[in-house]
């Protein structure tokens, strides 16, 4: 879209203030119109009839701003001031040209993503065909009922086992036994692992976690309530925090301002001399 462009000092040009707003009115809309169509300045009577009067046209003839021709009146500079039909021509021949071009690389480019896409939903089956070929074959064991106990006297689950992966002691991978506390429940990590603070891939870790996670699934009920007496707890402990962490005594903060953490029991006052002792642990 052309523009009918006017020089930053119209404002307060002579002729514009000879011309006067009404006139000057009819002469912004006239040159819009003559850019639209592409006139080169030409605006004819019929147009100027539309767009304002003959006393406004006869001012701006008066003024020097619009002289007039046959059949209507013409722009005065129009060629050094506004873009020509040829060059305003030339420009869209240009734009629609890199358009064109453009449009068939963005054609390209979607139809490339489009047999990609469907490329890949087709291998996808194939791929997910020969993964479950591979893939070792599982058996499950049932897992026994609350209450039941195993024929070896433990207090773990039984789990699914993979034949053929052996650990590194010899013993089958899925062999998760014991792994539970005092409580019952069963350890998110294995034995050798337990303690670890960046645990490596493991085989029997991954097998304590699903047992811990069958585990909780039996005693959801029970986990939930023991939370809830947790948290009860901590609302009601003046001695600890929100996290449930001790209060430090203010005769501690006095001497050290960044005291060793310690839990809160909500039962018994930890004394002074008790946390001294925890700094001195903590100590190296």
């Amino acid at each position: 879209m052309p523009w009918f462009q006017v020089d930053d000092q119209l404002g307060f040009h002579p002729k514009t203030v000879a011309a006067g707003n009404a006139a000057m009115g009819l002469w912004v809309r006239a040159g819009s119109w003559s850019m639209q169509q592409l006139t080169e300045g030409f605006v004819p009577t019929a147009i100027v009839r539309g767009l304002g009067t003959a006393a406004q046209a006869k001012k701006l003839v008066e003024v020097g701003l619009w002289a007039a021709a046959e059949g209507g009146y013409q722009f005065h500079g129009w060629a050094e001031r506004q873009l020509s039909k040829n060059e305003i021509e030339d420009r869209r021949r240009k734009r629609a040209e890199a358009g064109r071009k453009g449009g068939q690389v963005s054609g390209q480019a979607r139809r490339a993503q489009a047999d990609a896409s469907a490329n890949a939903r087709t291998s996808a089956p194939a791929m997910a065909s020969a993964d479950a070929e591979r893939a070792p074959q599982r058996r499950r064991t049932p897992v026994p009922a609350l209450g039941h106990e195993k024929s070896s006297g433990s207090a773990g689950f039984a789990i699914e086992s993979e034949p053929h992966r052996v650990d590194s002691a010899g013993s089958p991978a899925a062999a998760v036994r014991d792994i539970g506390s005092s409580s019952g429940r069963p350890d998110r990590r294995c034995a050798v692992h337990r303690t670890h603070p960046a645990p490596p891939p493991c085989g029997r870790c991954a097998e304590a976690r699903r047992a811990r996670e069958r585990w909780e699934l039996l005693h959801g009920n029970e986990i939930r309530a023991e939370a809830a007496q947790r948290r009860d707890a901590i609302r009601s402990c003046p001695m600890c925090d929100d996290a449930g962490w001790r209060h430090p005594p203010v005769e501690l903060l006095a001497v050290n301002p960044d005291p060793p953490v310690l839990r809160c029991d909500h039962t018994a006052e930890t004394t002074l001399d008790h946390w001294h002792s925890i700094e001195e642990e903590a100590t190296p």
